[in-house]
């Protein structure tokens, strides 16, 4: 029977051991004398309670038991089997003691980690209140600055319309003008038709037609029908003039 206590007391030797770890250190019993769990610093093990009316000592070296007193009387070895099943029931509540013990223990943890955590939620609030405070203040003047912005826009719109409307007039008149330039070359018998005109330059100083050189009194005769053109200067064709400040493509439709 000896065996049977040994194994149970074996069973709960590591929560025994968490709860006896604690006053290991200091070597001094818990101020309730009735109840204790301690190791001893030499390796042995004892536990101590108060067991329905009766003081239980249990005594342990190395995992097997080496001692039992009932009431600060010993108990010989081959008279412990009579209370294997108290000391069952000791060891189980002990074990259930300690594993409370250690959640609330590490509840106790959580509960101080948390309010760690909320310390600093509430610093992040109040820094973010601030934050958000001076944001307001700057959506306020960006108000401002946006309904400045607006005027300045309309503002800025109504010009870009009557701009628009300058350059479709200015467009309808450089179409005319490209078909009157277009229908006088062909009148001169220059080319023969609109199509046959390939490439032009017509500058202040030069009129070139197709490539060639043009007769001065046509130059001249251009000047005066098309003087903005020939002042600033005139491409027609793909190939790129850089004198010239407009251009149109072979076959464009200004």
């Amino acid at each position: 029977m000896n065996s049977k206590i040994n194994a149970l007391l074996t069973g709960a030797a590591i929560l025994l051991a968490l709860a006896g770890a604690k006053a290991q250190s200091s070597g001094q019993l818990p101020d309730n004398s009735s109840n204790y769990h301690i190791f001893d610093g030499k390796g042995q093990e004892i536990l101590n309670t108060d067991w329905k009316g009766h003081i239980y000592t249990i005594t342990r070296m190395g995992g097997v038991i080496t001692g039992l007193c009932v009431d600060n009387k010993k108990i010989d070895s081959a008279d412990r089997s009579k209370y294997a099943s108290v000391v069952s029931r000791i060891l189980k509540q002990v074990e259930i003691d300690e594993a409370q013990a250690e959640r609330d223990r590490a509840q106790g943890e959580l509960d101080r980690q948390q309010a760690d955590r909320d310390r600093a939620h509430a610093d992040r609030d109040r820094a973010q209140a601030e934050v958000e405070r001076r944001q307001a203040a700057r959506d306020r003047e960006q108000a401002v600055h946006d309904q400045e912005q607006a005027v300045r826009d309309r503002e800025q719109a109504a010009r870009d319309r009557e701009q628009a409307e300058a350059d479709r007039r200015q467009a309808a008149e450089d179409r005319e003008n490209f078909r009157r330039l277009t229908a006088f070359l062909v009148e001169k018998k220059l080319i023969p038709d609109a199509a046959g005109l390939k490439s032009l330059l017509l500058t202040d100083d030069e009129l070139m037609i197709n490539g060639k050189k043009a007769d001065e009194a046509i130059h001249k005769e251009l000047k005066e029908k098309f003087g903005r053109w020939a002042h600033q200067g005139l491409s027609v064709g793909d190939g790129c003039n850089c004198s010239a400040s407009v251009h149109f493509h072979t076959g464009s439709n200004p």
